[in-house]
């Protein structure tokens, strides 16, 4: 998710010690990661792929092959491709390319590479069907240097051609910009919101598709339209019985309550998101809820209880081996220790979040927490120094 927005604000010095970043944005999408993993693991428009005994890739179902000039049939049963694609390394690779971002949206990464090896497979099948498109290679071929934008193309062409048959094609054409959608997350948030907001008006009964167009409108700064969104997904969870992305739901309603300062609100609404994960195992969503409700408890001044969610969130985290959701942890400690006068304490949290950013590659947020530590240092000396002049004074 773009934190752009985001950053301008916590990087007002009014706002600076909230550190609501963690605890909203970032937290929201955590439990959504693990949400959607679950959810796509069970549902998935794709099957995860396999090696084949003949090295080729083989795969159980493709969501969008092609048939002569057209491009657009949907194979069934096993495809077997001559010549194998590496789909783990592609999506590997777009990981590293926007790894500043991928470091804001750590949880959220493991449903995107669900979602974006679902895209290649889905061109690496297309590939060797008659009458693929003839940019396919160049397309998988950009996809393994980091670049995206072939690959989105023919995801557009075929989401075009599906949408000009209407009808009997509206899913398979919302799969299509679903999985354009996925591709151009990272890196083209209008292409993005743009291909969600057409696979929603096309499949209106998928409840990922109005999630990730939810997250969007959150990332684009539209709260009203993101709370539509994730309202829709409630209702189609409900009606689907479909508790994982529930959770989600809940979660991304209660950030957006919480944004507004709408306190009780967002905390009865993170309450029913973390008794649905921990009724479901799902660890990192109870993660990004304990976050969540530190966050509330530390703008309401309850430091204890702020710690607390604090400390369960980073042991979660910890288990889990999630670095990012780690060094946020530390960091809002370190908030808590500092609001609370215990400045070693809270030098101490800042430390250890900012080695675990520098580790990620995290120049943002590795910056932001130095600046803190430097703030922080300042007032140590100032505390030191302070006692000296007035002794000095009264010697006078």
């Amino acid at each position: 998710m773009d934190l752009s927005g985001i950053w301008v604000w916590i990087s007002d010095p009014a706002n600076r010690d909230l550190l609501t970043w963690v605890g909203g944005i970032l937290a929201a999408v955590m439990a959504a990661g693990w949400a959607f993993y679950k959810h796509f693991s069970q549902r998935s428009e794709l099957t995860p792929s396999k090696t084949g005994s003949n090295g080729g890739l083989v795969t159980n179902h493709v969501t969008a092959t092609t048939s002569g000039s057209d491009h657009e049939v949907v194979a069934t049963g096993s495809v077997s491709i001559g010549s194998p694609v590496d789909v783990n390394a592609i999506v590997n690779t777009l990981v590293a390319t926007h790894r500043e971002d991928v470091v804001t949206r750590e949880q959220e990464i493991d449903v995107w590479k669900q979602q974006a090896q679902a895209a290649v497979e889905v061109l690496a099948n297309l590939r060797d069907q008659k009458g693929a498109p003839p940019s396919i290679n160049e397309a998988l071929a950009l996809l393994k240097q980091g670049n995206t934008k072939a690959a989105e193309g023919i995801f557009q062409a075929i989401a075009h051609r599906k949408e000009a048959r209407i009808a009997g094609n509206k899913k398979e054409a919302a799969a299509a910009y679903r999985h354009l959608g996925a591709l151009a997350y990272l890196n083209d948030t209008q292409k993005a919101l743009d291909a969600y907001r057409r696979a929603t008006a096309l499949d209106p009964d998928n409840a990922a598709g109005w999630n990730r167009l939810g997250q969007l409108f959150y990332r684009t700064g539209e709260p009203s339209k993101a709370e539509t969104a994730f309202r829709r997904v409630l209702s189609l969870c409900r009606a689907q019985n479909d508790r994982f992305l529930l959770a989600m739901a809940f979660n991304d309603l209660g950030v957006i309550y919480k944004t507004r300062g709408d306190l009780d609100q967002a905390e009865a609404i993170h309450c029913k998101s973390l008794e649905i994960d921990k009724a479901l195992g799902n660890k990192a969503g109870m993660a990004a809820d304990y976050a969540n409700l530190g966050t509330i408890y530390q703008t309401r001044g309850e430091l204890e209880h702020a710690e607390a969610m604090y400390d369960k969130s980073f042991e979660i985290n910890k288990a889990l081996g999630r670095k990012g959701g780690m060094a946020y942890a530390y960091a809002n400690l370190g908030v808590v220790y500092k609001k609370r006068g215990n400045l070693d304490q809270a030098e101490a949290m800042y430390q250890k979040s900012l080695g675990l950013f520098e580790q990620l590659g995290a120049k943002r947020e590795s910056a932001q927490v130095q600046r803190w530590l430097d703030g922080l240092l300042e007032a140590k000396r100032e505390s030191v120094q302070v006692p000296r002049r007035l002794g000095a004074l009264r010697r006078r």
